[in-house]
């Protein structure tokens, strides 16, 4: 697992897992799922300032903003239409520095909506938000792709992934754990 994405092309990895699609025309894939998002705040931080009731009435609290690669993500854009004139009171270049600051009180901000569901502390205010929702896609360099050690996982990827992106959701294995 890395922050940067690799590169199939240069066989750094033989499978990615991606948002937002191939950037190379090399690579072959499939769409997993629409990344369900939603927009968050601790339970503290609506404690003390209360929640919008609407995305119009976010400009009046305080917002974690995404930078660099995260800035160009729906959720970040969408912030920037609805909550033009907010506080930033953080700003954040990957989404575990969102989730941190959010919990920590620093504002509201988009999260993934399943993976911050699972966050006891945190509050969803608003989402899921269908135009937040972000493409996930498995890939492969076209030349690995057929090879049986990739198919098995690819495919493993395709038929298990979904659940868990977009509902939290596993499946227990028909044999059992491993």
């Amino acid at each position: 697992m890395e922050q940067r994405a690799l590169d199939l092309s240069r066989a750094e990895a033989d499978i990615a897992i991606r948002g937002g699609g191939a950037d190379d025309g090399s690579l072959v894939g499939r769409k997993i799922a629409d990344l369900p998002w939603a927009i968050f705040a601790s339970a503290a931080f609506v404690d003390h300032h209360g929640r919008p009731n609407s995305p119009a009435e976010m400009a009046r609290f305080s917002v974690v903003e995404f930078t660099d690669d995260l800035a160009s993500l729906p959720a970040a854009r969408w912030m920037k239409s609805h909550a033009p004139d907010a506080r930033i009171t953080a700003r954040c270049s990957n989404v575990p520095s969102v989730h941190l600051a959010i919990k920590s009180g620093a504002g509201l901000a988009p999260l993934p909506a399943v993976y911050a569901s699972a966050d006891s502390e945190l509050v969803n205010l608003i989402g899921p938000i269908p135009e937040l929702d972000y493409p996930i896609f498995l890939l492969a360099h076209k030349d690995v792709r057929r090879l049986p050690r990739v198919s098995a996982v690819f495919e493993f990827c395709v038929r298990e992934l979904k659940p868990v992106l977009t509902r939290g959701e596993m499946k227990r294995s028909q044999q059992g754990d491993r």
